[in-house]
């Protein structure tokens, strides 16, 4: 059985039969046009709420003033003294935060039925005047305060009282959030917009240790708002912001000054993508690696905008130590600079050319293929640098000054090993002692200085290998199938324990059109010879020079093979010329699948 529905207070009447709708007869006997105003009963305690009902109980109890003093007679000796509130709405909110449904609004709704507004009093069902107190509490009334505010801004949503939508706020009026907290924080005068915050941080003591922020505040919040996992609108910083100065953290800037850092920073270290054209026509941009791997601040003298790049890695204080520039020799391989690919089949001249004593002489630089001579007095010709048990040495000859004929030979056809800490002098203080350079044989060795030495001009020069590779992607987060093929970079010269890191996985190019093929020619330009990038080095504290050689180009096979028109995978035979394979069925007998095993010669042309 139904629950019985308690009868309606004065003013209100039942509409229609099934008793879902009343009709206020209040409302529609001070509408202009008396026309009848029906709501829902669930509807009737968020009606008795609007502004158009209650200028129609004004207007209606001014012309009943006696009728309203005869039917209720407020006993003065009995009175119900509620909970304090500024709004019956917040207490509604705090009993149910979820929208009840039809039955459960009745239920809540008839707690209403209990008691009526006339004017500005509320009747409970006794007669007696319901009294609001919320005493002399000076942190009650600041809170009564603010809800009074943000009430005025219209950001109080009484969902509540608005059950069928009828009497809802306005689409424009739903959006709540953030947003609405900043706004309410404007309207009590907790705007930055007075500068009164820049004045502060620029007051504040700027220190090198923080450098380009200036503070550690200034350095965290943009930490913060450039954390790739968590992504923060405007509105969160602005309110993290505020938070920090009520909690009396130090030098915290205003937002602006927080966006105008930033902006000094993107245009002195950012990275500016480059457009390029393949030869097919399609467009694309590319993050060139010089620029993923070098820093050169704006204090270094640079004149072109495009060398003002991020900190990656020869300028990052946590990775540069890792960064192995030379070989190194080891009795287990784990690494690519231990792999003998890296130690004895990479040519010598696309190895690092120099060596110098970086704590104690950082400034007398040894070339391979120049005259050195070592501590003991004796000469060496180095050709090649290598590491091993944490020291750096030297693969040279041994060669020896003839007073007789003033020159230079080979004492020992055989390379020794050195260790580079027993190099005394370079080429350059032989020649200001006065020796007479010149060699019998061989060839290379000529005595001049080392042709990357007069490049340098007293900077260190340094070669990494870095492993590029390409990717065909089918999708990404923002569509479920969106085909492109992207290019990154790798620096080999850091152990694999750091490059299983998403940090050195470094984005190059992206194209739904252009192939790997035609945005690895991009890259080329990186990887010449004769291109040199200047950087500058966090570990000996200089600007060096660098150069980036390909070591290893690993693919995807199947791309790979579609790169290359090969037919790929579904082909019966391996190329055009192999006459091994077939189909699946002649594989899989004996005389097929011996086949695959043996050595045939290459068929000639015509066969």
């Amino acid at each position: 059985m139904p629950a019985q529905r308690k009868p309606l207070p004065e003013g209100f009447d039942d509409y229609g039969d099934d008793g879902s709708r009343i009709i206020c007869r209040i409302c529609t006997e001070e509408s202009m046009n008396r026309k009848e105003v029906i709501i829902r009963r669930t509807s009737r305690a968020s009606h008795v709420l609007t502004s158009l009902h209650k200028t129609a109980l004004q207007s209606w109890s001014n012309r009943h003033t006696t009728v309203v003093e005869q039917t209720i007679e407020p006993d003065p000796g009995s009175s119900t003294v509620i909970a304090p509130s500024a709004h019956l709405q917040t207490i509604l909110e705090l009993m149910n935060d979820e929208i009840p449904g039809e039955k459960d609004s009745y239920e809540m709704n008839s707690w209403f039925d209990e008691f009526s507004v006339h004017g500005d009093m509320y009747i409970d069902e006794n007669g007696s005047t319901i009294q609001f107190s919320a005493g002399e509490d000076a942190r009650r009334n600041l809170w009564i305060e603010l809800e009074g505010q943000m009430d005025n801004l219209g950001l109080v949503q009484h969902t509540l009282f608005a059950i069928d939508g009828s009497a809802g706020l306005d689409d424009d009026e739903q959006d709540s959030g953030v947003d609405q907290i900043n706004a309410a924080f404007t309207a009590m005068g907790l705007d930055e917009s007075d500068g009164e915050f820049d004045d502060e941080i620029s007051q504040a003591v700027q220190t090198e240790e923080w450098a380009p922020h200036g503070t550690k505040t200034m350095f965290m919040l943009d930490l913060l708002d450039n954390l790739p996992r968590l992504r923060l609108s405007d509105d969160h910083l602005r309110t993290i912001m505020w938070v920090m100065r009520e909690c009396g953290t130090p030098d915290v800037p205003s937002f602006k000054a927080l966006r105008e850092m930033q902006k000094s920073l993107t245009r002195t270290v950012s990275i500016e993508p480059e457009h390029h054209t393949s030869s097919l026509g399609n467009h694309f941009f590319v993050n060139h690696p010089r620029k993923l791997l070098s820093l050169v601040s704006a204090n270094c003298g640079v004149s072109s905008k495009t060398d003002l790049d991020i900190n990656q890695d020869w300028a990052n204080p946590l990775v540069r130590p890792h960064i192995r520039i030379y070989p190194e020799i080891s009795k287990s391989v784990s690494e690519f600079f231990q792999a003998e690919k890296f130690t004895k089949e990479v040519e010598l001249d696309e190895l690092t050319p120099m060596w110098a004593d970086w704590e104690r002489d950082s400034d007398r630089h040894f070339f391979v293929k120049e005259i050195a001579q070592l501590t003991d007095q004796s000469f060496i010709v180095p050709i090649k640098w290598f590491s091993m048990d944490g020291k750096i040495f030297a693969q040279a000859y041994r060669v020896q000054y003839s007073l007789e004929r003033q020159m230079f030979d080979i004492s020992d056809p055989e390379l020794c090993r050195v260790e580079c800490s027993q190099l005394h002098r370079n080429i350059r203080d032989l020649k200001t002692a006065g020796y007479r350079l010149v060699f019998s044989a061989p060839r290379w060795m000529t005595g001049d200085e080392h042709p990357l030495r007069k490049k340098s001009n007293g900077r260190p020069m340094f070669r990494i290998r870095v492993m590029p590779w390409s990717d065909d992607v089918s999708g990404n987060v923002s569509k479920q199938y969106n085909a492109h093929t992207n290019v990154y970079i790798q620096n080999v010269g850091i152990p694999h324990k750091k490059l299983q890191q998403e940090y050195f996985v470094r984005f190059c190019s992206t194209s739904q059109h252009a192939s790997s093929s035609e945005q690895f020619v991009a890259l080329k330009q990186d990887f010449d010879k004769d291109v040199w990038h200047e950087a500058y080095d966090c570990q000996i504290e200089q600007e060096i020079w660098f150069q980036i050689l390909p070591h290893v180009l690993p693919a995807d096979n199947p791309q790979q093979s579609e790169n290359s028109s090969h037919i790929g995978v579904k082909g019966q035979k391996k190329c055009r010329r192999d006459h091994v394979g077939g189909t699946s069925t002649e594989q899989e007998t004996d005389e097929g699948y011996c086949a695959m095993f043996c050595t045939f010669t290459f068929s000639q042309k015509g066969d």
